[in-house]
């Protein structure tokens, strides 16, 4: 029989009540001041624009400028789960000044900040995999960091069960097969000329699943920026809530990936949906207003660790 460690069976369980609940929203509410309802009223014109453009950045760096570097290894998963902690956070105190600009003039400036902000989380995510031991030199995990814009948790008005982790996560997954093939046998740039010209039916597919979640994701960031009086500093802590909470789902996400490939994905999966029905019921309904952001709680760290944070 399998039995795996405590450690890691509270890593699946805190991975499904963070990406079961709309904890990136909450958080926004919590920072302006505002009620929930009341941002949902703030909800700004569609933003499918800036987000295409972002995406299509993204891509671009995912195929062509990311760093090759070689996976992190270690028989330890408290020992990843020690470096992935730190991991981000330059990427972070860069999307704080980008954040910090862009508040100065609004949510006009959304074009011009938007994509320069997702290939900075891009590459805090792509670092966040390599620290789990992924190969970042393999395009189909290059394109995996890029889908985890498309697996962002649900919205607070989204209840549906293919809105899950696990559903979402299976529809990508074959999207992300079909794009990696497609850019694997065919030239960098006529690569970079199809994802400029939407001519590749297997990267707009994938570009199309991603964007329907990402643009929630935006929206609920300039719901914030919306606000009156949020300014620079609002813009930059906004923009590092929204940085930490894909840094959080790519801290889960890989570290699902790794313990499935330790434990088998049958195993982890029947873990994790038993945890992602028990944040879905009733009493798990409104998410905790405690940060996560997919760090380890400071006792689990000193007993972990020998050591306290």
């Amino acid at each position: 029989m399998t039995v795996i460690p405590p450690s890691e069976v509270d890593f699946i369980h805190r991975a499904a009540k963070y990406l079961e609940n709309p904890s990136f929203m909450v958080r926004i509410a919590d920072l302006v001041g505002v009620p929930l309802e009341g941002l949902l009223d703030l909800v700004p014109p569609r933003t499918s624009q800036a987000v295409s453009i972002a995406l299509r950045r993204g891509l671009d760096l995912a195929v062509l400028t990311l760093p090759k570097q070689s996976a992190m290894r270690s028989e330890s998963f408290p020992e990843m789960q020690e470096r992935v902690w730190w991991t981000g956070y330059r990427h972070t105190a860069a999307t704080a000044f980008t954040g910090g600009t862009a508040g100065m003039f609004g949510t006009i400036a959304l074009c011009f900040e938007l994509p320069i902000t997702t290939c900075i989380m891009l590459r805090s995510m792509t670092a966040i995999a390599r620290e789990y031991g992924e190969d970042t030199h393999a395009i189909d995990v290059r394109l995996e960091c890029l889908s985890l814009f498309g697996i962002g948790g649900p919205s607070v008005h989204d209840d549906r069960v293919d809105a899950s982790y696990l559903g979402v996560r299976a529809a990508m997954n074959s999207l992300v097969k079909h794009a990696a093939k497609y850019i694997a046998h065919t030239p960098a740039q006529e690569v970079v000329t199809s994802i400029k010209n939407g001519t590749a039916p297997a990267l707009v597919k994938l570009l199309g699943k991603i964007s329907q979640q990402f643009e929630l994701r935006v929206s609920e960031k300039l719901m914030a920026q919306a606000v009156p009086l949020v300014g620079a500093v609002g813009g930059a802590t906004v923009n590092v809530l929204f940085t930490e909470h894909f840094n959080a789902v790519a801290r889960y996400h890989f570290g699902i990936r790794h313990l499935e490939t330790r434990w088998g994905k049958a195993t982890v999966g029947a873990l994790y949906q038993e945890a992602a029905e028990r944040c879905r019921g009733p009493e798990h309904r409104t998410p905790s207003r405690t940060p996560d952001f997919g760090y380890r709680g400071d006792d689990q760290f000193a007993q972990q660790t020998g050591k306290p944070r």
